[in-house]
């Protein structure tokens, strides 16, 4: 696939984006100012509402900051959304089992640990579509658990891991339909699972948050794949909530336009000149999913669902103001 190719039959092509201007640029940063503000009084109004229509609570949560006992398993880990959340746990003392697909995705996280609390951020290998891969790190977990002693717990799994894929249906091939839903529907289901008995052995509880997408609110039909997997992987997690609540929580998180590695890893895939592209992933930074991350495994009442960002907010809005034809129009590039 080259530059040259027409738009068109391009998929990269679909990605690009002008720079963006200093007016946005400053647009941005304000977004990112009142965020925090705007956050913190949704999740204060919607935890007061949880409380006072006496929902039951799940008995378990992490308390920060930790004490070296209180550990998170995070898929996707290496990178972006699930970096920051990362770091952010294990500079609060939180032991996080911080995991990636490979040796090469492992090795970014080697420079942190020098920076944070002794032994916090724990790298392990586990490919969230690879069986042996995840059974592996399961039996790495829970030796590192045992190795800290009785008090150390499993307490948090955040299902972060995902790809990208952009395409109409038409458009689409098998194969990248199945690669996209390997990783971001069964691959978040096989990880949950797997570490789930690691949380209900203990008896406390715990907290299970999933990354899935403002697609959710907005289908958008050319990245058909990726909206299809989002939609299938939040009815699957809603009904693991009703199995699971009150004793462990199950929240799922939205995010909007962010500045993660997403992107760059489509392009880095699909595009001859990956550096024209770049534009694309601009957005808003992930310490504000952190934020939502944070909240769900340390609240007393963990939301069920986090919208991060205002376009996702929007989207909402949108969705109940705009006809399925109008939408399309917003969402798919291809029309004129």
């Amino acid at each position: 696939m080259t530059a040259a190719q027409p738009q068109e039959n391009n998929p990269s092509a679909q990605l690009e984006r002008p720079r963006p201007s200093r007016l946005a640029a400053v647009a941005l940063a304000l977004i990112s100012l009142l965020l925090p503000v705007i956050d913190h009084m949704d999740y204060s109004l919607r935890t007061a509402l949880r409380i006072v229509t006496l929902r039951p609570r799940p008995t378990a949560r992490i308390m920060l900051p930790g004490n070296g006992k209180q550990a998170v398993v995070i898929s996707g880990a290496t990178s972006g959304i699930g970096l920051d959340a990362a770091v952010t746990l294990a500079s609060q003392d939180v032991v996080v089992f911080a995991c990636g697909p490979d040796k090469k995705q492992v090795a970014k996280l080697a420079p942190y640990p020098q920076s944070l609390p002794a032994g916090a951020l724990v790298p392990v290998i586990l490919d969230v579509t690879d069986k042996q891969s995840i059974d592996l790190a399961v039996i790495a977990v829970r030796a590192e658990l045992a190795a800290r002693g009785p008090d150390a717990k499993l307490l948090g799994i955040i299902s972060n891991a995902g790809i990208l894929s952009v395409g109409q249906v038409s458009e689409t091939d098998q194969a990248e339909m199945r690669r996209v839903f390997d990783v971001n529907t069964f691959g978040a289901v096989a990880f949950t699972k797997a570490f789930l008995p690691l949380v209900q052995e203990h008896g406390q509880g715990g907290r299970i948050l999933v990354t899935s997408s403002m697609a959710k609110d907005l289908i958008f039909p050319v990245y058909s794949a990726y909206v299809a997997s989002k939609h299938a992987l939040e009815a699957l997690f809603v009904s693991l909530k009703s199995e699971l609540e009150p004793k462990i929580s199950v929240s799922i998180m939205r995010p909007g336009g962010m500045e993660t590695s997403i992107v760059h890893n489509y392009v880095d895939r699909t595009s001859s000149d990956p550096s024209q592209w770049r534009s694309a992933s601009q957005g808003l930074g992930p310490e504000h999913t952190t934020r939502a991350i944070v909240h769900a495994m340390t609240s007393r009442a963990p939301l069920d669902l986090y919208r991060v960002g205002l376009d996702c907010r929007m989207a909402v809005l949108l969705k109940h103001l705009l006809t399925p034809g109008q939408l399309n129009e917003l969402g798919n590039p291809h029309k004129q």
